[in-house]
């Protein structure tokens, strides 16, 4: 995927305090910004990001949405402390706030490149794709949700994933969502922020899910639980009290269903041993045979889930 993100998050005070990338220049009133988009995707980006402030997004959605001419468009606040400062950070912490795992070129939306520099990066990204991606891998993973399912992330509610698609709805009130067998739809409106939406979403349908995958396996096994927590953890899966109480992950639904399912077996175990001793893994490997197996996956595919959804 090639990327071209723009910087439109300026609150152009020596320009009356309009975005200057919505200024008309086209003989039937294109605005600025439409022309460098409309460069962008002659030279086959295929993926446009707009790095925004909380006055513009609307803005920039309401001539693009989430999709502009087939080609997907996601849109990233710039947020700041507004008790110390009276406008955002400049260049350096705009481009942070995408925590972006890919290669991409940035712009200036207020700026007019001309067709032959937006087609000179795309062949820079091309042509130097095993460079870039070589070390893109050297910087930490994403912990943006937005980002995470943007580029396929999934939902385990069970033995088959969901993808989750975002839908901005500009004329729409209220948050809602449809499951599919294969895809959840959630839409929200344009004036909230997408990862506070999705965050808030996931964690209430983790609650519904894994308190009801916790009782089905511990039915099945014989073992009982006192309480159950289902918490935003940064670092643990899980964990067991000794008064019986099991904590659990929300992540745990973005995790391939069995590995889910083990690490919530994982602390089921702990109701009988609460250590990690050689009592216990014996236990574990009865009520759940590929413990061993399913815990290396864990630590494989739950290293970057673990950091999803945190404020960096």
């Amino acid at each position: 995927m090639t990327v071209i993100v723009f910087l439109v998050a300026g609150m152009s005070s020596r320009f009356g305090g309009n975005p200057k990338q919505m200024a008309i220049v086209g003989p039937n009133n294109e605005t600025l910004i439409e022309y460098s988009v409309d460069q962008a995707l002659k030279a086959k980006f295929s993926k446009i990001i707009f790095i925004t402030n909380s006055k513009t997004e609307k803005l920039f959605f309401d001539i693009f949405g989430n999709s502009y001419k087939s080609i997907p468009v996601e849109y990233i606040e710039q947020k700041y402390d507004k008790s110390k400062r009276t406008r955002p950070w400049g260049t350096a912490d705009a481009i942070s706030s995408i925590q972006i795992n890919e290669p991409f070129i940035m712009l200036n939306g207020d700026d007019i490149y001309g067709e032959e520099t937006f087609q000179e990066g795309y062949s820079f990204l091309n042509q130097q794709k095993e460079w870039l991606d070589k070390n893109v891998r050297k910087f930490p993973s994403i912990c943006s949700l937005v980002q995470y399912f943007s580029n396929g992330g999934r939902v385990w509610l069970s033995d088959n994933f969901h993808l989750l698609t975002c839908l901005k709805m500009s004329d729409q009130i209220k948050v809602f969502h449809e499951i599919s067998n294969e895809e959840i739809k959630l839409y929200f409106p344009a004036d909230k922020i997408p990862e506070e939406i999705i965050f808030s979403f996931l964690r209430a349908l983790a609650k519904k899910n894994l308190i009801a995958r916790l009782s089905s396996l511990s039915d099945e096994r014989g073992l009982k639980w006192n309480k159950v927590r289902i918490g935003n953890q940064k670092s643990r899966w899980g964990s067991c009290s000794a008064k019986g109480t099991i904590s659990l992950n929300w992540r745990l639904v973005l995790l391939p269903f069995e590995i889910g399912n083990y690490v919530i077996l994982h602390e089921l175990a702990h109701l009988r041993h609460l250590n990690h001793s050689s009592e216990f893994w014996e236990h574990l490997n009865n009520i759940c045979p590929d413990a061993k197996l399913l815990d290396k996956k864990l630590r494989k595919e739950g290293k970057l889930i673990i950091s999803l959804g945190h404020q960096p």
